[in-house]
């Protein structure tokens, strides 16, 4: 998603695809975006973003995130 416009604004090419400038700005709009196809060490929540690709092809280890209201969990399988 492109971080300079509101979720409702993206274009479809965008969030299929992605845009450049996603991993380098934080959000500004007070929505997060969960992402994959990224590969992260570990689940985190940070500039309106939450990676949850742990590589699981290639580490063995499979991630998600548990968003409640309180905050956010990360899930790894095996731990």
């Amino acid at each position: 998603a492109d971080p300079a416009r509101p979720l409702d604004r993206q274009s479809a090419h965008t969030l299929i695809w992605g845009h450049p400038d996603f991993l380098r700005r934080p959000r500004r709009d007070g929505q997060w975006v969960v992402y994959g196809h990224t590969i992260v060490d570990v689940v985190a929540a940070e500039n309106g973003r939450i990676g949850v690709d742990t590589g699981a092809y290639a580490t063995g280890r499979l991630s998600a995130a548990l968003i409640t209201r309180d905050g956010v969990e990360s899930l790894s399988v095996p731990d």
